[in-house]
């Protein structure tokens, strides 16, 4: 993978990272198009760290000012966290090898757009809530738990979490933001899970690209959350459900 490459997937990572479009989805689809091989699972895991820290710093005052009236949420998000942890170590290589298929990451797009424009329209009389700190452990479980179908390649984990949210009874704009708080325990533990798998073999602070493409996926991936902050107590979802689906038909219409 040349730096052209790098510098395109840090983007692509940055922006659908966090927006509920899937990354993993749009990787594939953009490594399949300009013939990328061996993009391994350390080299996206380490995009992955770009917008972990960009989620840390968009969300720093909320983490870490008045800490101990949010300890019980921490708690909450840590026992949350644990079922997709697990499922992402025991099981997350072999859904990788079997569900990576540019036909899988259509329906994904689909089926979950064709769920955000329902949700959307289904609880859009709920009024907009905005202290996260207040989510109940079964909210936060419920949301923690859906992460675990983000393994599956056009699923977006962003987006999964905030339709779990949604269905546990939170509004959207307090689904997302607590989606991207979910998300910290989950990305930095694949980030360090796949630095301990390749301890031996690689070392990321050799290659400029990886390093380059932590940079960008940082600022692009900050931007994306800036953006997302705006438009969050408007109806978006259902914007984001639309473009997943004509994004996944035409998957099936002009690259299958």
């Amino acid at each position: 993978m040349d730096l052209i490459q790098t510098i395109l997937l840090s983007v692509v990572q940055g922006i659908t990272e966090l927006l509920p479009i899937s990354s993993s989805g749009h990787l594939i689809l953009v490594t399949k198009l300009l013939n990328i091989e061996n993009l391994s699972n350390f080299t996206l895991t380490t995009f992955h760290l770009g917008t972990t820290l960009a989620i840390v710093l968009f969300n720093w005052k909320f983490l870490f000012t008045n800490i101990s009236s949010k300890f019980k949420l921490y708690i909450y998000i840590a026992l949350a966290s644990i079922p997709a942890g697990l499922i992402g170590i025991l099981w997350g290589d072999a859904i990788e090898a079997q569900l990576h298929e540019t036909y899988v990451v259509a329906i994904s797009l689909i089926v979950v757009g064709v769920l955000m424009v329902i949700a959307d329209l289904r609880f859009k009389e709920r009024k907009v809530e905005s202290e996260i700190e207040n989510t109940t452990f079964r909210q936060t479980f419920i949301s923690g738990l859906s992460q675990a179908l983000a393994l599956i390649p056009g699923v977006s984990r962003s987006g999964i979490t905030t339709l779990g949210g949604m269905l546990s009874g939170l509004d959207q704009y307090t689904a997302i933001r607590l989606s991207f708080i979910l998300g910290l325990p989950v990305l930095f533990g694949s980030f360090v899970y796949e630095m301990i798998k390749n301890v031996n073999s690689i070392n990321i602070f050799s290659d400029s690209r990886v390093l380059i493409g932590i940079l960008i996926t940082f600022v692009v991936g900050y931007l994306s959350l800036y953006l997302l902050e705006k438009i969050s107590k408007s109806r978006f979802l259902r914007y984001f459900g639309v473009y997943r689906i004509v994004l996944g038909l035409i998957i099936f219409l002009f690259i299958l």
